[in-house]
């Protein structure tokens, strides 16, 4: 009867302790506004320039599916149309410092590679919100991104910036809140 009495112990401890763990999720801070309305499914293209031609862009349709990692993160999963049966995945997580002006960018699944950045601008208006943000680019360049939120607008660009101050477009995402 004992053996019996220890188990039962045991599991009841067990069931209190797992049952306890969702609680502190019941404490996380609310999420940014303007993150939380970039969240849900986008369709549109991502027009780049060929790295190959430079004086040539190219167009691929995408998708791209938002959601918060965290109050202050958003995590980008891209599907793009790159012709003919060929699909390419693509995953991202931005986290938003705010307070402090700093913006940390990880791309990739296998290497997790991340960038620091500094937010140089943030314009909250009522229907859109675009923060841009630069970071160190080639040659004593920089880069330059800017992302632009609406109910059902999403667009993200980027821009390299020479050391003399000349910026040449790299890409733009342009998306539309997807139907359904």
């Amino acid at each position: 009867m004992r053996p019996l009495r220890a188990f039962a112990r045991t599991a009841l401890l067990a069931a209190v302790w797992v049952t306890a763990l969702p609680a502190h999720a019941l404490y996380d801070p609310k999420p940014d506004a303007s993150l939380a309305l970039a969240q849900g499914e986008w369709a549109g293209s991502l027009t780049y320039r060929d790295y190959q031609r430079p004086d040539r862009m190219v167009t691929l349709p995408t998708r791209v599916f938002a959601a918060l990692g965290a109050p202050d993160t958003l995590v980008l999963h891209y599907v793009f149309d790159d012709g003919p049966g060929k699909t390419v995945y693509s995953y991202e997580s931005i986290r938003f410092d705010f307070a402090n002006d700093a913006l940390s960018w990880t791309t990739g699944d296998a290497d997790r590679t991340g960038t620091a950045y500094r937010i140089v601008s943030v314009d909250r208006q009522p229907v859109l919100t675009r923060v841009i943000f630069e970071g160190a680019g080639k040659d004593g360049g920089r880069v330059r991104h800017t992302v632009e939120v609406e109910e059902r607008r999403l667009m993200l660009k980027k821009e390299e910036i020479d050391a003399s101050g000349n910026a040449l477009l790299r890409n733009t995402f342009l998306f539309r809140r997807a139907p359904g």
